[in-house]
């Protein structure tokens, strides 16, 4: 199912220090290095979003209302 109401948020990260630490707190789920997201969760599509090499996929969910 897609998620809650709103705009998800998401980017991608290069393996550089303190980037992780940045994201995480401001609410951001952080992914392992090169794996992908899978877009069903947000959008209800089956479909992957993959960083380049060596990087992270960072996400979440801005809440309308």
């Amino acid at each position: 199912m897609p998620g809650p109401r709103g705009l998800p948020l998401y980017g991608q990260m290069p393996p550089a220090p303190g980037l992780e630490a940045f994201y995480r707190r401001d609410g951001f789920t952080i992914e392992p290095p090169d794996g992908p997201i899978d877009l069903w969760r947000i959008f209800g599509v089956h479909a992957n979003v993959a960083p380049g090499a060596g990087e992270r996929i960072f996400h979440r969910w801005q809440l309308s209302g």
